[in-house]
């Protein structure tokens, strides 16, 4: 089985926070048995070309939150339930 897996973020492209999202997903998938490393070049491409045009940056900025490492801790119960959507960004220099 294949997979691909798009990751975009200012942690990605700045390189001032750690992707450990990407790292952790991979890690997972690699333990089920699925591919998500080695997609032919033309799917790669594809898949740009469709984050190029498809991408709302509005939505994805309205789906992010950004916190202090100091508020991790208070974090911790509301992802166990579940009741935390989006993304969360933990800025370690804040």
């Amino acid at each position: 089985m294949r997979c691909e897996v798009v990751a975009i973020g200012t942690e990605l492209l700045l390189g001032q926070v750690v992707d450990t999202n990407s790292s952790w997903m991979g890690e997972r998938l690699a333990l089920a048995g699925i591919d998500s490393v080695n997609a032919p070049q033309d799917v790669r491409l594809a898949a740009w070309s469709r984050l190029a045009t498809d991408l709302d940056l509005d939505k994805l900025a309205r789906a992010t939150r950004v916190v202090r490492l100091a508020d991790v801790p208070g974090l911790a119960e509301p992802v166990l339930r579940g009741q935390v959507r989006g993304r969360t960004v933990v800025d370690v220099s804040a």
